[in-house]
């Protein structure tokens, strides 16, 4: 099956559903850890961005601070392909941030994975090769997918972020799509409750170790 970032695999109720479906001597579902799913060469490795963000009390501007902030990490990766950006607080907030990058970067096509504006099945469909794709979503395609040309992920978090939430959007980056691919993973949270730059980074890093 090769490899599931799915919580207990090796549960006894899960051994027995896979030797339902594979036999007996097949009911352990291998479980790796992500050095060695590198190391195998099953997915790309991962690079993970911390980025603080300036305190902002208008919302507006935090979020087109998110936008920014990515598109000047891209730019860095220097090639065409596909981004998708995660803002898990509301719908209004993702189509605000959608309509930003629209209006501000005119050379990048925008799509939107919410209800009412989606447009996330033309963006499976474009060319990865040509251009600069960049989907704002919630919580769409944050498991599951697995999406040809997406080379960064990147969330907007408040105080911390959950292990498996944060696996999750790494992972759609991490598709092994050419031999030399990194999926780029940007994790950017604002300065709040009077704690310096610092002290947010150093929260970011320990939540990605």
């Amino acid at each position: 099956t090769g490899t599931s970032a799915t919580p207990k695999t090796c549960s006894k109720d899960q051994q027995r559903k896979l030797a339902e479906l594979f036999g007996d001597e097949l009911s352990i579902l291998h479980r790796c850890d992500v050095d060695e799913a590198v190391r195998e060469g099953w997915i790309a490795p991962p690079r993970f961005i911390p980025v603080v963000l300036p305190k902002l009390d208008d919302r507006a501007a935090l979020l087109e601070a998110f936008v920014e902030a990515n598109m000047r990490v891209y730019e860095k990766k220097g090639r065409p392909g596909k981004v998708i950006l995660y803002i898990e607080t509301s719908v209004e907030e993702v189509r605000y941030a959608a309509e930003f990058a629209r209006r501000q970067y005119s050379s990048v096509k925008v799509y939107s994975a919410i209800d009412g504006v989606r447009s996330d099945d033309a963006f499976i469909a474009a060319p990865a090769e040509e251009g600069i794709h960049v989907l704002f979503a919630c919580q769409r395609f944050r498991e599951g997918s697995d999406i040809r040309g997406v080379e960064m992920t990147g969330t907007l978090i408040g105080g911390s972020v959950s292990a498996h939430i944060l696996l999750q959007i790494c992972g759609r980056g991490m598709r092994l799509d050419y031999p030399e691919k990194e999926g780029w993973c940007v994790i950017a949270q604002p300065c709040e409750d009077g704690r310096t730059g610092d002290e947010i980074l150093d929260s970011i890093l320990l939540d990605i170790l």
